[in-house]
C-alpha cells in the first residue's frame, strides 16, 4: 500500500540520521540496525548496490527501508544507471529514479517522511490510499 510517494529521497547516511533522532524523540534507542524502545522495535534495512565500470554502463541503486513486526513502513530509493551507446567507450546517463514511500500511515513513519520533506522543496505526487 502507497499512503504517500515523495519524488525526492535523501542519501543512507542522512536516512539513517533522521531516522535516530525522530526515534531518539520517541525514547527509542538505535542499537545496530534496530529501534527498540518501550513500543516495540524497528529493522533498518540499508543497502547499496552497483555494477558500474566506466565504458561498460551498469547502475547504482542506494535504498533504505523501516519494518515493524515484519511490515515495511517506509522505503527510499535512489537510482541511477549509466549506458554505453557506442565505440567510444563513453558512458552515457541513462534511467533515473528518486523517490521515498510512506508505506502504512503509523506515527514514527510519519515523523521521518514529515523531516525529509522539511529538508527539501520538493515536489509531492499526490497521495494514494
Amino acid at each position: 500500500m502507497v499512503v504517500e510517494r515523495l519524488e525526492t529521497c535523501v542519501g543512507n547516511g542522512l536516512f539513517r540520521e533522521i531516522s535516530a533522532l525522530e526515534a531518539e524523540k520517541r525514547g527509542m534507542k538505535l542499537l545496530g540496525d534496530k529501534f527498540v524502545g518501550e513500543f516495540g522495535e524497528y529493522l533498518l534495512v540499508q543497502k547499496h548496490e552497483k555494477d558500474h565500470e566506466f565504458g561498460s554502463g551498469g547502475y547504482s541503486k542506494f535504498f533504505s527501508e523501516i519494518y515493524r513486526n515484519g511490515k515495511r513502513i517506509l522505503e527510499t530509493l535512489d537510482y541511477s544507471s549509466w549506458i554505453t551507446t557506442s565505440d567510444d567507450s563513453m558512458d552515457y546517463s541513462g534511467k533515473a529514479s528518486k523517490f521515498t514511500i510512506l508505506h502504512e500511515e503509523e506515527e514514527f513513519g510519519r515523523a521521518i517522511i514529515n523531516a525529509i520533506k522539511k529538508l527539501n522543496p520538493i515536489k509531492l505526487s499526490p497521495t494514494v490510499a
